[in-house]
């Protein structure tokens, strides 16, 4: 191999996506596996919305507040984020700190608490710049007017880059009510500028399991409020619908997103990531259509990923606004039952809310989702795919990556995983089995840097798969961090 590539031994359980600098190219002989890349190509560095730090608290008897430190020292003319959401019966509620020379000032980010009457749950967010307290941890406190009952949640992030005249770009509330193990929206907000970063929180009156897709994980508290970040440095102005899973039982949620402005609207380039959705099928059928939101910009690409069970006759016909889509790659595996991840792509697709349809051959069951980004090369935007087929019960997997890269992966299999683990910088977004026919499937992703921590999948069994894809854009020029980088988990 060439210096700088690696390859990481396959483990007992775990499966393991680490990316550092350059792309890298498998050895087919030593890995004794299928093996791809695929590859975009990035450009200059980018100003940024970051998340330093973040955390979170919960208590679950009857209080008037709670309360939660920052882990490390905050910095002065950088923002506080804070979302409160409690069980309630109209409670007010306010946000205070004890930074020395006194607390900064909270204010609402939106129009003020929302409410899913059916949990009752609630929800607001609020920001402060930093004006005292800069060098310390200081304690943030949610205050409520009267006691509840039932709890209240507090989850903290301290913002950098963020515009000091205007830090909320827009703002949105919902209210869904989802279904059982489904991907829902926490709402649409409508971007003015570019390299904005989209906050989402929601409160759940069950419980929620992860984050949609290009969403990484910020806090989740006993009670399942569940924040995260996605979104940063978008390309242009665009519609952006952070979506969120439901666990195993039918849910009421109350949610707020926040789409933060950037200090410097000075155009750059990268790839940018737009709205994403997944959905688990458990009928078998031979059709499936869903509504996929392309968020703006130019130069984008659409990926529309399958995950199903049974190998077809032939190649399923897939859709974008009734544009067809072309495969960028295919592999099934057979232990008793074939399994199939079968990605396809669309170059400059139509911005907006559109429908994507897939016919397959025969009648199957499993997982479908579709990305979107924005300036991706139009000419070659994908280079080559990171495959591996293994009936181990686990399996480790090396792509390397420059910082501004983003890196996308899908597993599925007929046994899947009993746990999940992310490192920081890698997020599961997606876990799903179908309860009839027993197919799981998930998605995955992880900004691109010099290094990025591993995801690891705990498998009890064989039959399934994985693969790391690296998302890059137009030039290899300067390079940046990563397009969002929570720090601390």
């Amino acid at each position: 191999m060439e210096a700088g590539q690696s390859i990481l031994p396959f483990h007992l359980l775990p499966a393991v996506i680490l990316v550092s600098r350059l792309a890298v190219r498998f050895d087919k002989e030593k890995m004794k596996k299928l093996a791809l890349l695929l590859l975009l190509c990035a450009a200059s560095a980018r100003a940024q919305v970051a998340v330093v730090q973040h955390t979170s608290a919960r208590i679950g008897t009857a209080a008037t507040s709670v309360s939660v430190a920052f882990g490390s020292n905050i910095t002065t003319g950088n923002y506080v984020l804070v979302s409160c959401a409690w069980y309630s019966n109209g409670e007010t509620v306010t946000v205070t700190d004890n930074a020395s020379g006194g607390s900064n000032t909270y204010s609402d980010t939106g129009s003020g608490a929302v409410t899913n009457a059916t949990g009752p749950v609630w929800i607001q967010t609020f920001k402060a710049k930093i004006v005292n307290g800069g060098g310390t941890t200081p304690t943030v406190s949610c205050n409520l007017n009267n006691s509840t009952s039932l709890g209240i949640n507090v989850a903290i992030a301290e913002i950098s880059g963020a515009d000091a005249t205007t830090f909320v770009d827009s703002f949105t509330s919902a209210t869904p009510n989802p279904a059982a193990n489904t991907q829902f929206s926490a709402g649409t907000v409508a971007t003015s500028a570019a390299n904005t970063l989209i906050y989402a929180a929601c409160f759940p009156n069950h419980t929620i399991v992860s984050q949609g897709l290009e969403y990484a994980k910020l806090e989740a508290t006993i009670d399942d409020l569940w924040t995260a970040v996605g979104a940063a440095n978008t390309g242009a102005a665009g519609n952006y619908l952070p979506r969120f899973q439901s666990g195993s039982s039918a849910d009421n949620d109350a949610c707020n997103v926040v789409a933060i402005k950037a200090a410097s609207q000075t155009a750059s380039t990268g790839v940018y990531p737009g709205n994403g959705y997944a959905q688990g099928t458990d009928t078998s059928s031979t059709s499936r259509s869903w509504t996929h939101t392309v968020a703006g910009g130019s130069n984008g690409l659409l990926l529309v990923k399958l995950l199903y069970r049974n190998a077809q006759s032939g190649n399923p016909t897939v859709t974008y606004n009734s544009v067809s889509m072309s495969r960028v790659q295919f592999s099934c595996y057979n232990n008793g039952t074939s399994t199939c991840i079968d990605v396809y792509q669309l170059t400059s697709p139509a911005s907006g809310a559109h429908t994507v349809s897939v016919t397959y051959t025969s009648s199957t069951d499993g997982h479908e989702a579709s990305e979107d980004f924005s300036n991706v090369n139009q000419t070659t935007p994908v280079t080559g795919i990171q495959t591996d087929l293994t009936s181990s019960s686990g399996s480790s997997v090396t792509v390397t990556s420059r910082a501004g890269d983003w890196v996308s992966s899908q597993w599925t299999g007929i046994s899947g995983p009993t746990s999940l683990c992310a490192a920081s910088s890698t997020n599961s977004d997606y876990v799903f089995k179908t309860p009839t026919f027993g197919v799981w499937g998930g998605f995955g992703h992880a900004t691109g840097a010099s290094t990025v921590p591993p995801i690891t999948r705990t498998v009890p069994s064989a039959a399934w798969r994985r693969r790391g894809r690296v998302f890059d854009s137009i030039r290899a020029e300067r390079r940046n961090s990563s397009p969002f980088k929570p720090t601390r988990e």
